[in-house]
């Protein structure tokens, strides 16, 4: 089965769509093959980034704080 896809657009600075154009005809990738790439790996650091900010995503005694003594 053939994955769906969304459409999205944004509006970005000319410098980084210049980056953006120059990164593909490097790479022989499509922007829009970049654009997926970039997006997959800031959602991904962002998911690792959140789960350390939850002191539920511990082990529970890290989130009790220290014991006694």
């Amino acid at each position: 089965m053939r994955p769906s896809f969304r459409t999205v657009s944004a509006r970005v600075p000319v410098e980084l769509f210049d980056r953006l154009r120059e990164a593909a005809t490097r790479n022989e990738r499509p922007m829009s093959w970049i654009i997926r790439q970039a997006l997959h790996n800031y959602l991904d650091h962002d998911q690792v980034r959140n789960s350390l900010e939850e002191p539920s995503s511990g082990l529970p005694e890290a989130a009790a704080g220290p014991g006694p003594g």
